[in-house]
């Protein structure tokens, strides 16, 4: 069984978003760190890549990033954990900037996703809708056989849901 964690806030402010990445990024539970897009040398170059698809659409003034994870609550094979966390980097790396950390959290594994609100195609937008995690819910489902089922936290992130782990109100309240 595993879960898919979303969480929703607004992430228009520069720090509030960049202190995601920071914090995801250089967590010290990560066994691995996975990315599609971007420079992932360390944090502050992830996000100057994300600020380099930003600025080149400047008109774009909502949402910076979207912010997901994968809780393995029973699954302990890491090829098939690594495998899952690829497959969602390459459906959402066809278009946008994305990375993942894969962390040991307590007894269970958990992959933490930031990603670019920002097409570094189009500059369109990321719909960040109930209905886009239910579908990466359902062709994970599919792909992998895997039991998965979709939470959708809301409105502040890494507060709610068991992938909370060492984020919870990292950032504060809106």
């Amino acid at each position: 069984m595993a879960i898919l964690n979303v969480y929703r806030n607004s992430y228009q402010q520069s720090r509030r978003w960049e202190d995601i990445i920071r914090k995801v990024w250089n967590d010290e539970a990560a066994i691995n760190r996975l990315y599609c897009k971007c420079n992932p040398y360390n944090a502050d170059t992830i996000i100057h890549s994300f600020k380099m698809i930003h600025s080149s659409y400047s008109n774009f003034n909502s949402i910076l990033v979207h912010c997901f994870s994968i809780d393995f609550e029973s699954v302990s094979n890491m090829e098939t954990m690594v495998r899952i966390i690829n497959e969602v980097l390459m459906l959402y790396g066809e278009s946008f900037q994305i990375i993942a950390v894969l962390c040991k959290k307590e007894d269970r594994y958990v992959a933490t996703f930031v990603l670019n609100a920002v097409s570094y195609n189009t500059g369109r937008k990321f719909h960040d809708n109930n209905r886009a995690y239910i579908e990466l819910m359902n062709h994970l489902k599919n792909h992998f056989q895997l039991e998965i089922r979709c939470s959708i936290a809301e409105p502040v992130l890494f507060t709610d849901g068991p992938a909370a782990g060492n984020y919870t109100n990292i950032l504060g309240k809106e």
